[in-house]
């Protein structure tokens, strides 16, 4: 939407109508742009979590801070051991949690997927875990490159290397699943 919004502002005498969905901000500079998106990611986990506390299938335990804690630590396992496939895929907890946040976009359909292969990793088979994360279900990523090639280039942001190092504490505390980014 930020390249469609730019082009019918360079060039209105080539655009007639314009039809942006889920258009963004383009004053926007891209430290709020991904604060923003860590922010939304918070809610629609937490979102989650309070769903499956009501779905008789639910391997989380019962609240928020119980729930996240068990997705934080699933992630924070596989990030210190990552689990390697018989195929030799791996499962890592950067993976995992991109996955995570793939299934966020469809709760329809990516809830139960989601529900149903946290609850075989909490039991330790994370095979169905890894074959979903090296499928089209892991939509996060491939997703980065267009999305980076246009925001990385045309917004406007800090060029202070130590930012970063600065703001992932406080996201952290704001969103502590992907707050801090990875």
């Amino acid at each position: 939407t930020y390249l469609g919004a730019s082009y019918a502002t360079l060039f209105p005498e080539h655009t007639h109508r314009v039809v942006l969905d889920s258009a963004m901000n383009p004053a926007l500079n891209y430290t709020q742009v991904r604060h923003d998106q860590a922010m939304g990611m918070q809610d629609s986990v937490s979102r989650f979590i309070a769903d499956c506390g009501k779905q008789a299938d639910c391997p989380l335990p019962k609240g928020q801070k119980e729930g996240l804690a068990v997705l934080m630590q699933l992630i924070a396992n596989l990030d210190q051991s990552a689990y390697i496939g018989a195929n030799g895929k791996v499962l890592s907890g950067g993976r995992a949690l991109g996955l995570i946040e793939s299934f966020m976009y469809t709760p329809e359909d990516g809830w139960p997927q989601l529900r149903r292969l946290l609850a075989s990793s909490l039991r330790g088979d994370y095979q169905p875990f890894l074959e979903a994360a090296h499928s089209d279900a892991l939509m996060v990523n491939p997703a980065d490159s267009p999305y980076l090639s246009v925001m990385c280039h045309d917004l406007h942001d800090s060029r202070d290397t130590d930012l970063p190092a600065k703001l992932a504490p406080l996201w952290k505390e704001q969103a502590p699943l992907s707050g801090a980014g990875r």
